[in-house]
């Protein structure tokens, strides 16, 4: 399993980077592999696109409805198929899960900026995924936990080639997500605060709390993200080395791990 981050950064990225994006590759791409995208911020598509020309991924998973982890799925929908008169219809269709309530989100939009509401149903088999579904394809399993966030957000795991990497999403500290984490190889996970948050809703983690999530989950590795402009990612992988016991990367669009 191959991991490469697209896009590392919150909704205001540092200059020159993405907002939310992991592409996941697994087997070999003669040999059934298959190709799942995390999200897909802002930027995202294009990223995409530079490491597979074809934008040819089996499955997008959207781990929550804001802009910064699912708004480049309308740029990709004119890669997968652009449905202008001569042009071929897609031979294949991505299958976009969004999480409960996605499928509402994404027809307002789309009256909003004035494209059809079947826009994406022509290109892609849109479904929504429940609460702690696990699904299964092509010999990969995908599992998802709800997370702690200003809206439902969820954490997803993927299983194969005998790794597990497990992402965030967005969340503040919660026990549905290190137990979603819990073994996995790799376990990526937003630290988007400086500081920690004030008050009775809670949304993101510092880089602290991170990798005190990795270190009660068991997690081999640690891989910091979704980073706001002008944070100093090395000082946030220094702080959460010492915050607990579990090696840390710190995530740039561009970074690779085959685990």
């Amino acid at each position: 399993m191959r991991l490469t981050v697209l896009g590392s950064g919150a909704a205001c990225p540092p200059g020159g980077q993405n907002s939310s994006g992991y592409l996941v590759e697994t087997g070999r791409d003669d040999a059934g592999g298959r190709r799942l995208l995390l999200d897909c911020g802002h930027g995202v598509a294009s990223a995409l696109l530079a490491a597979r020309p074809q934008g040819d991924v089996d499955d997008i998973w959207v781990t929550h409805m804001h802009a910064d982890h699912f708004i480049d799925i309308l740029a990709l929908r004119f890669r997968v198929s652009r449905l202008l008169p001569g042009v071929p219809a897609a031979e294949r269709r991505i299958t976009l899960h969004l999480p409960p309530g996605g499928r509402a989100s994404l027809e307002a939009i789309l009256a909003a900026v004035s494209f059809p509401a079947d826009f994406f149903d022509r290109a892609f088999r849109v479904r929504e995924y429940a609460p702690d579904d696990v699904h299964e394809a092509g010999g990969v399993r995908v599992c998802v936990a709800p997370g702690a966030h200003y809206i439902p957000s969820y954490a997803i795991r993927v299983e194969a080639d005998g790794a597990a990497l497990c992402y965030s999403g967005d969340t503040a500290p919660c026990r549905n997500v290190v137990a979603l984490a819990r073994s996995a190889d790799l376990f990526i996970c937003e630290a988007a605060l400086d500081e920690p948050e004030d008050g009775d809703v809670r949304g993101h983690c510092t880089p602290e709390e991170a990798a005190r999530m990795a270190a009660q989950a068991g997690a081999g590795r640690l891989l910091l993200s979704h980073f706001w402009y002008g944070t100093d990612t090395e000082a946030f992988a220094c702080r959460a080395r010492a915050a607990a016991a579990v090696p840390v990367d710190v995530a740039h669009d561009g970074y690779q791990r085959t685990l």
